[in-house]
């Protein structure tokens, strides 16, 4: 349905809250033309809404939001383009309109992909406003799954001034989502189906007092009987609750709340009372910027029976966002979350874990820990230091570059000097050290590594008889206590080059200090790490000496034939 399509494409460019009314205006229009043919006299628009059975305070907003604009709107709406209808609000409304940019649409999408919907799934959406949600789960699930099996999504909202609009947004889309006006808290609203994934993105702040606070109460000790006694606070982990209580056996709930909900003393009880009993299943923090409308940092928390121990991903930190405030990265967050457990930005702590930190469910307070793991440890503690090498102008490093024939001696090592795992014999020479840059020559023993480009170059160094001065394009770390060919084996191994892979970002997918500082590096028993450092060292013996061998040879290929060419020994064809 174009209608659909032009709506869609509109949400996820600009803050609906702002452009709503406008929005629904267009469309409504859009579909006048379409369906029976649309009026030059705006007065005849309230017979149309009303047969749509559009509520009356919906109709006037729309009514009154277009009247400003109806020329505009009616030569858009006579057209019925959706190029045209996205062409008015980039060029004309976005320079009337402050806007910015809506991530209510990519966290609905995560929170989507969270869930992990499957077919005959029964979802809620509790708080579901105007039917965001509801509608793009909708357009997501209820026209692409079969199998004869039905998709089912409501929402429910206690505001009925925002449920008004749910009606006209799934009129809009063709969608079958409904909201319906109700007390999110009452008692009964529940006892009468479960479901087996629940969406809450409740409002935030909103102290329990401005609920009705009996209902509540009601509520949730009839779902949980020795649920904490409930006080007068912020009600996000009251909301959590009710969303948990809705689910079937084996359902998952995704509750959106305020970061400061994870931590804060006020809420400590309620938190400690589900990572007990073992609901907790992963926290997604997020930095401030990224709820709409608002500056206040969020986080996303998945529920689900029968977790005794939760991943936090700190998004803050993570590559997967981008620090301008644009995007974030769902795909990635959502597999990140499912497959890893200690790395980077994302920590597993059990039950008992967090209970001692008296219910903490912030990742960055795990993040800063040391590794619990005895079978791992960050490369940090592994090594002396990790530092970038020279960054060095042009002008200065031809001053100082010899011929290639020159002695050895001091060499100017960059990736292109490592292939195959070792460094090449033939590297740039350079008449001096170049000032200032005594730091940045790597020792027999270091290990040398690419910044950029997986898969990432990696040698170590080994000819004593020669300084390396390390180029900015190349990391030098300096081992304590292992064996440099054994942390090379680790890089070059599937599980070493895919951590190194997940730690760069950027389009050259590039490395920092910082990310190599937390690389999780797994530990082996003495002789097995010294086996393993030794199988290392000889396969790199045996490739310089097949290089070397190889190098030979053509060498005297080149010197056969030029003997042969300056002997007449070639046949010129007659």
């Amino acid at each position: 349905m174009i209608i659909g399509e032009i709506i869609h494409r509109i949400e996820r460019k600009y803050a609906l809250d702002t452009l709503f009314n406008e929005v629904c205006g267009l469309t409504v229009l859009c579909l006048w033309a379409r369906h029976i043919g649309m009026s030059a006299d705006i007065a005849d628009l309230d017979g149309f809404l009303s047969s749509c059975n559009v509520p009356k305070p919906c109709l006037d907003s729309i009514v009154s939001a277009i009247g400003a604009h109806w020329n505009e709107y009616y030569e858009l709406a006579g057209r019925v383009s959706e190029d045209d209808a996205v062409d008015l609000f980039e060029t004309y409304y976005v320079k009337r309109i402050h806007i910015k940019v809506n991530y209510s649409v990519r966290l609905d999408a995560l929170s989507l992909a969270l869930l992990d919907i499957h077919p005959g799934d029964a979802c809620l959406d509790l708080c579901a406003g105007a039917g965001f949600f509801v509608n793009m789960a909708w357009m997501q699930y209820g026209h692409a799954l079969n199998d004869n099996k039905s998709f089912e999504i409501v929402g429910v909202e206690f505001d009925k001034n925002i449920a008004r609009y749910a009606g006209l947004i799934a009129l809009i889309r063709g969608t079958h989502g409904k909201v319906h006006v109700a007390d999110c808290f009452d008692p009964k609203l529940l006892r009468r189906a479960k479901f087996d994934k629940v969406h809450c993105d409740a409002p935030f702040g909103l102290n329990v007092r401005e609920l009705n606070f009996n209902s509540v109460r009601q509520s949730l000790v009839e779902a949980f009987p020795d649920f904490p006694q409930i006080s007068l606070v912020s009600s996000e982990w009251f909301f959590a609750a009710q969303a948990v209580s809705a689910l079937k056996e084996g359902g998952r709930a995704v509750v959106i709340m305020p970061r400061a909900a994870l931590s804060s003393a006020q809420s400590a009880s309620y938190r400690r009372y589900f990572v007990a009993r073992g609901m907790i299943e992963g926290v997604v923090a997020f930095p401030e910027g990224v709820y709409p409308g608002t500056s206040i940092a969020i986080a996303i928390v998945t529920f689900r029976k029968g977790c005794y121990s939760t991943k936090l991903f700190d998004v803050a930190g993570s590559d997967q966002y981008d620090v301008s405030g644009i995007n974030f990265n769902i795909s990635r967050i959502v597999k990140d979350l499912a497959n890893l457990a200690n790395f980077g930005d994302i920590v597993t702590r059990s039950k008992d874990q967090i209970l001692k930190r008296d219910g903490e469910l912030d990742p960055a307070v795990y993040l800063a820990e040391p590794s619990q793991s005895e079978r791992q440890r960050p490369l940090g503690e592994l090594v002396q230091e990790i530092r970038r090498g020279v960054v060095m102008p042009k002008e200065a490093l031809d001053r100082l570059l010899l011929p290639p024939d020159s002695s050895p001696g001091i060499c100017y090592l960059t990736p292109k000097s490592i292939t195959d795992g070792v460094i090449e014999d033939e590297v740039s020479k350079l008449s001096a050290i170049p000032d200032g840059c005594e730091s940045f020559v790597a020792k027999v023993g270091d290990l040398v590594i690419s910044r950029s480009g997986a898969p990432f170059k990696c040698a170590v160094v080994d000819e004593p008889n020669k300084i390396y001065v390390v180029d900015g394009n190349l990391f030098v770390c300096r081992p304590i206590g292992v064996d440099p060919y054994f942390l090379k084996g680790y890089f070059e191994d599937a599980e070493g080059a895919k951590w190194l892979k997940r730690l760069s970002s950027g389009l050259q997918q590039t490395l920092s200090v910082k990310k190599l500082l937390q690389l999780p590096v797994p530990m082996a028993a003495s002789d097995k790490a010294r086996e393993v450092a030794s199988a290392v060292r000889e396969r790199l013996e045996r490739i310089k000496r097949l290089k070397r061998e190889l190098k030979r040879n053509l060498m005297e290929v080149s010197i056969q034939f030029t003997q042969t060419v300056s002997g007449g020994g070639i046949s010129d064809g007659n």
